[in-house]
């Protein structure tokens, strides 16, 4: 009898059920996972797929799951989704939800594209409507929460013809002004200090050697090359 080789289920967690902080928008990121998990271990067979979906779920999943109602759809892998996404959607508590979304501030470390991810992400949760509704929303709290004061004034410029898309295109502009700005103007202290070194290491070699024919220093007192501000012989020596 052949050995019947099962896939290696240690690349996905189970599903936590602990913390009751967006379950809904959890389990469909969830069962996302595992589809990819599945199809990269080559898991077609509905009847396998159904088995290793309770299994990599865990036990906490498979208690609520064999009290269920029949979900949904044709095959048990289908119905077995349908009835677990019906059960968590009805635990959501979209008040709630919608007030953690309200509180969602952009960290330091995010780019505006990052924002919004993390944003769509709990609007999930939230039952704010349809896609357009979402972008509405999404939008309203990035004027609110974004972290740039410029930022803000230019997205309330546009008033009511704003659109999330004009926000993803107006911020990443300023970001990648931004960015530049600081590498050029970064670059342009690390040339003036430099310079300052090289002109005091010339100005020393002035100095230690008495060569005027040689001297590359500029004298600070005339501004002319070939002598620096102590030498006799600058014609700003003494003067205020």
């Amino acid at each position: 009898m052949g050995t019947v080789l099962l896939p290696d289920v240690s690349g996905i967690q189970n599903f936590d059920i602990s913390d009751s902080t967006g379950l809904s928008a959890r389990l469909k990121r969830w069962l996302l996972a595992f589809q990819l998990f599945a199809a990269g271990k080559g898991v077609t067979d509905v009847d396998k797929k159904y088995a290793l979906l309770l299994h990599t779920a865990g036990m906490n999943v498979q208690d609520i799951f064999f009290t269920l109602p029949e979900g949904a759809g044709e095959g048990a892998y289908e119905k077995a989704v349908s009835a677990l996404d019906a059960y968590f959607t009805l635990l959501s508590n979209a008040p709630y939800e919608r007030s953690i979304f309200r509180s969602m501030i952009q960290s330091s470390s995010e780019t505006i594209e990052q924002y919004i991810t993390r944003l769509r992400q709990r609007a999930d949760t939230c039952d704010f409507g349809n896609q357009n509704a979402i972008d509405e929303r999404i939008r309203d709290q990035i004027i609110d929460k974004c972290l740039s004061h410029h930022l803000r004034r230019k997205l309330l410029e546009k008033g009511r013809t704003l659109t999330l898309a004009n926000v993803r295109s107006i911020a990443k502009a300023m970001e990648d002004s931004e960015r530049q700005a600081k590498s050029i103007e970064g670059q342009g202290q690390v040339n003036m200090i430099q310079s300052r070194k090289n002109s005091f290491n010339s100005g020393n070699k002035c100095f230690n050697s008495g060569n005027k024919s040689t001297c590359t220093a500029t004298c600070y007192s005339c501004g002319r090359e070939g002598h620096i501000r102590t030498d006799p012989s600058c014609p700003a020596r003494g003067k205020k």
